[in-house]
């Protein structure tokens, strides 16, 4: 009992779209990150982890199985071999209770002549990784129109749209359970290269390139969120420490 209780929880959050080197932690002279920089220094840190195909589908496949591209998930948009052991088998086996937030895309395209729109694709269940809990959808860029669907333990979560934004919608689905293991997988909040009015004001004045704006404006808001989250575990984990890794 006293060992169970001394192990962390943890976090482990992936985004699109951010360059690895685009944080001040990691040396970026152009940018100001205080959030990020506090999750580095908090959490756990991997600098020398790179993918051996900075591609969408292959590099999660090598995320949740651990295995080189060419040994889980090939190309863009083949589909992830559901009997190799992921993140999650692992984590089940030691007493976790692992949970999935967001995008997946590990199960290939699907029929575009039944189910045009790859953001309501239904993932089956034996194809969610053996997640205990997996809510999220194959892949979506209507970060305002985002669908989901999945499972809760034994009950399945029908397919629904998300009120308002994708991030902040599962960010708030999520801390509403007491999950010990949890990968949280975003998109980028805008696909254009406007800045929100609300990033502008934080970077006034500073020395920020223009084309950094997006990212950094991205990793602001990311950031603070993936910070409450941490601080949710910390008070739903029983006394646990909780750990983030950042990818």
């Amino acid at each position: 009992m006293a060992e169970e209780q001394s192990r962390p929880n943890v976090l482990w959050l992936t985004v699109d779209q951010m360059r690895a080197q685009a944080m001040s932690f990691a040396g970026d002279p152009n940018v100001r990150m205080p959030n990020l920089d506090r999750l580095c220094r908090d959490g756990v840190y991997f600098p020398n982890a790179v993918s051996g195909f900075p591609l969408c589908c292959p590099a999660r496949g090598s995320w949740i199985t651990g295995r080189y591209p060419h040994h889980a998930v090939r190309w863009h948009e083949d589909a992830l071999d559901p009997s190799i052991p992921t993140v999650a088998d692992a984590f089940n086996a030691a007493g976790y209770h692992t949970a999935w937030f967001g995008k997946w895309h590990l199960d290939g395209p699907g029929d575009k002549a039944t189910q045009p729109r790859t953001g309501k694709k239904h993932v089956p269940r034996e194809r969610r990784g053996r997640f205990q809990t997996w809510v999220g959808y194959e892949n979506n860029n209507s970060q305002r129109d985002c669908w989901v669907h999945g499972h809760e333990g034994e009950q399945e979560v029908p397919l629904y749209r998300l009120p308002g934004h994708c991030t902040t919608a599962l960010n708030m689905y999520s801390r509403t359970s007491a999950q010990y293991w949890s990968m949280c997988s975003r998109r980028l909040p805008a696909r254009s290269r406007a800045v929100p009015t609300v990033c502008g004001r934080s970077y006034s004045g500073s020395s920020l390139r223009k084309y950094l704006k997006p990212w950094s404006c991205f990793s602001v808001g990311f950031a603070r969120r993936a910070i409450a989250m941490v601080h949710i575990m910390r008070e739903v984990g029983d006394g646990r420490k909780a750990r983030l890794s950042l990818n």
